[in-house]
């Protein structure tokens, strides 16, 4: 896997593959199809893998009105270890990075069906736009989509930029997926 500052463009693509029925595999690519790899997100049972060129971790979501999400890296190093990631109530996912700074993933407009990256004072580090894969009217399943990453330069040389934008695709997943089975979704 190569490291989100080693991309030759800062547009990422997060593609679906299907190898079975009971596992969704996303893949977040440097090109199009055929760019280099940068992160992929197994979907499928519990828990969710993610998977950079610094490690694996584990994802876990607790709770459906007070939600949170816990990361559980594969090999505890370096000082890591297991943590949540918040919903708030306006729908805002927060958690903060190793170095203290804090981060906030939420959707991009009231209808919208993109993804947003912010820092703590709201400047934008990544913004997904969000395509189906199905476009049959009677077919339709949340975890269908794939997007196409914008980011901002500041963020491509962290370490932890590939892990950021893998949690932000699983969060973005469960948001489509509980919009769809809440009342009014």
């Amino acid at each position: 896997m190569k490291r989100l500052g080693e991309a030759d463009t800062k547009e990422l693509y997060w593609t679906r593959t299907l190898p079975s029925l009971l596992e969704s595999v996303y893949t977040l690519r440097d090109g199009p199809e055929d760019g280099d790899v940068i992160a992929i997100v197994r979907w499928g049972g519990e828990p969710t893998v993610l998977e950079t060129d610094d490690g694996r971790w584990f994802l876990t979501h607790r709770g459906m009105w007070i939600q949170r999400v816990l990361i559980e890296p594969e090999i505890h190093s370096d000082g890591t270890d297991s943590f949540s990631v918040r919903r708030d109530w306006r729908h805002r996912w927060r958690f903060q990075r190793a170095d203290g700074a804090g981060l906030r993933w939420r959707w991009a407009g009231l209808a919208s069906l993109n993804w947003v990256c912010e820092d703590a004072v709201g400047d934008l580090l990544a913004y997904v736009t969000v395509s189906e894969l199905n476009n049959r009217p009677a077919v339709h399943s949340p975890l269908e989509a794939k997007g196409q990453v914008m980011v901002a330069a500041r963020i491509a040389p962290w370490p932890d930029a590939a892990f950021i934008l893998s949690v932000g695709w699983y969060l973005l997943l469960m948001a489509r997926l509980y919009s769809e089975v809440s009342p009014g979704g």
